[in-house]
C-alpha cells in the first residue's frame, strides 16, 4: 500500500506540474511563426535564391582515412574500473578495444561509400544551407499504384543512413509483396551528415520545418507524407503544422504526449489492478513499477542535458578522438536497441562504423550535439510541441524497445486527434527503421496505402 501511495503522490505531482505546463494556452506555431525565408547562411541573404538542385557523390578522402588510421593506432585506453558485463556505466572497454580493431582491418569506408552512393544524392541551397538528400523514386511496374511521396526524417545520434534498408521495400513492389511504392526523399538534417551546419544561433523547430517543406515543393511535389523518428519525429509531428496545404500525413515510430491530470490514478490503479486493466500489457511493463520508470529515465538521459547545456565542451573529445566518437554513439546504438544484450544480433559492425564514418568524415558530431541547445534546451518549445493538437492522419508505429519515458501510448489521442492506424511492434526499438526494415517499411506502407484509397475514394 505504501508503494501505491508513494506511486500517486509523485505521479500527481508531476502530472499537475507538466498539465499546468509552460505556456498554457499557446501554440508552438505562435511561439515560433513560420519564417521560409529566414537565412541561416554567412553574411546577407542575397537578392535572388540559388534553386538549383546539384548532383552529388560521396568521396573515400584519402588523406581523412590516413589521418583516421593514425588516430586508431595511437588510442589510449583504459582497464575497467571494476568487473563489468554489463553497459550500466556506458560502452564496456573490450567492446571498444574489439571494434576499433575490426574497424582498423576488416572495415572498409570504399567498399560503404559505394553503397551509399547506389542511390541517387543531391545538394541543393535552402535559406543558405547546402542541404543534403537521398532520392529514390518508385519502380513503377505495370499496375503499381504510387503513394504519395515520402519524406523519412532521421534523429541523433543516426543519418541519413539508418533507413538504406527500407528503401528497397518503401519503392519496389517486388521487394515488399505490396503493389504500393513511393517516391522516397531522405535528407541529412542541417548539420548532420553532409548537409551543411549554420553558424548562426536560433536554429528552432520552425526553421528546420520550413527547410524541409521548401525542399519538398522544389522538387515540385504538392503533397507528401513525412516519417520521423527520434529528431525527425519531432519536426515529422509538426509539419503538417506549419505546412498545412501540401503534408498530408505523418507517421511515426517515436511519440511524446502531455501527461494528463487524471495520470496518476490510472498509475495508482494499474499497480493494483495489474497488467492488461488500465494499460496494455506492453505500456504496463513500461510504466510499472512506477519509480524504476522514473530512475530509468535519470539514468539513460544524462547525454540530453550535456548537449543541451554544454555541447562544444564534449564536442572537443568527440571531434578529436574517433574511438570517444564511437564509445559515445555505441552506447545509444546498444541501449536504445531491441538486442537482447548482443548488439551484432540487430546491427552488423559495417552498420555501426558507417554510421559513425558519417559523422567523422564530415566533422559533424558537435554540430549535431548543438541541436540539443538550440532545441531540446528551449524547454517552452518541447512544452509547446507535445501539447500542440495534429489533426492530420496520423500513424503511430510502437515498436516495444523504443525509449520507454517516449511512450504514454493511451494517451496519444491527446495531441494526435486522428490516429488512422496504431501498430504494436514485437521486435524493434529506437532505430527502427534500420533494426527492422521490413517491418517497419510495411507499416509505413500500410498508412500511406490508407490514405491513397481515402484520397482515391473521394
Amino acid at each position: 500500500m505504501k508503494k501505491v501511495i508513494v506511486v500517486l503522490l509523485c505521479t500527481l505531482v508531476a502530472g499537475v506540474a507538466v498539465w499546468l505546463g509552460v505556456g498554457k494556452g499557446e501554440t508552438l506555431r505562435e511561439y515560433q511563426p513560420p519564417n521560409p525565408d529566414q537565412w541561416w547562411g554567412l553574411g546577407a541573404k542575397p537578392e535572388k535564391d540559388d534553386v538549383a538542385i546539384r548532383k552529388f557523390k560521396i568521396k573515400a578522402d584519402k588523406e581523412m582515412l590516413a589521418d583516421l588510421q593514425a588516430r586508431l593506432s595511437n588510442t589510449k585506453y583504459f582497464d575497467p574500473i571494476v568487473e563489468e558485463d554489463k553497459w550500466i556505466r556506458g560502452t564496456l572497454p573490450h567492446f571498444t578495444k574489439y571494434l576499433v580493431k575490426y574497424w582498423q582491418t576488416e572495415f572498409r569506408w570504399e567498399t560503404q561509400v559505394n553503397y551509399l552512393n547506389s542511390y541517387e544524392q543531391y545538394l541543393t541551397n535552402i535559406n543558405g544551407l547546402d542541404i543534403h538528400f537521398v532520392h529514390v523514386k518508385a519502380k513503377r511496374n505495370r499496375g503499381t499504384k504510387v503513394m504519395p511521396p515520402l519524406l523519412l526524417l532521421h534523429g541523433w545520434p543516426g543519418s541519413f543512413f539508418e533507413f538504406y534498408g527500407a528503401i528497397p521495400y518503401l519503392t519496389d513492389p517486388n521487394k515488399s509483396g505490396i503493389n504500393f511504392a513511393f517516391d522516397v526523399i531522405v535528407p541529412s538534417l542541417p548539420g548532420f551528415g553532409f548537409s551543411e551546419p549554420t553558424l548562426k544561433k536560433g536554429l528552432s523547430i520552425s526553421a528546420i520545418t520550413q527547410i524541409f517543406a521548401k525542399l519538398m515543393k522544389r522538387l515540385g511535389y504538392t503533397s507528401y507524407i513525412v516519417q520521423g523518428g527520434d529528431y525527425g519525429s519531432m519536426f515529422a509531428r509538426i509539419m503538417p503544422v506549419y505546412d498545412p496545404d501540401h503534408c498530408i500525413g505523418v507517421h511515426l515510430n517515436m511519440f511524446t504526449t502531455p501527461t494528463p491530470w487524471y495520470a496518476p490514478f490510472q498509475l495508482a490503479l494499474a499497480s493494483l489492478l495489474g497488467p492488461g486493466t488500465i494499460f496494455t500489457e506492453p505500456q504496463h511493463e513500461r510504466l510499472l513499477p512506477f519509480m524504476d520508470y522514473l530512475t530509468d529515465v535519470v539514468k539513460n538521459s544524462g547525454y540530453m542535458h550535456i548537449q543541451a547545456t554544454r555541447p562544444y565542451s564534449l564536442g572537443h573529445a568527440l571531434t578529436d578522438s574517433p574511438v570517444g566518437l564511437a564509445a559515445y554513439i555505441v552506447e545509444k546504438l546498444y541501449i536504445w536497441s531491441d538486442n537482447d544484450g548482443d548488439i551484432y544480433s540487430v546491427l552488423t559492425k559495417d552498420h555501426i562504423l558507417t554510421n559513425i564514418m558519417i559523422y567523422w568524415a564530415n566533422n559533424t558530431i558537435a554540430s549535431s550535439m548543438n541541436y540539443y541547445y538550440e532545441i531540446v534546451g528551449d524547454v517552452k518549445a518541447m512544452h509547446l510541441l507535445t501539447k500542440e493538437e495534429i489533426y492530420a492522419p496520423t500513424a503511430l508505429a510502437d515498436f516495444k524497445k523504443e525509449i520507454r519515458y517516449a511512450h504514454n501510448a493511451d494517451w496519444a489521442g491527446i495531441p494526435f486527434k486522428n490516429i488512422v492506424q496504431y501498430t504494436y511492434h514485437e521486435k524493434g526499438g529506437h532505430f527502427a527503421a534500420l533494426e527492422q526494415p521490413e517491418a517497419f517499411s510495411k507499416d509505413v506502407i500500410s498508412f500511406g496505402r490508407l490514405l491513397y484509397e481515402k484520397r482515391k475514394s473521394v
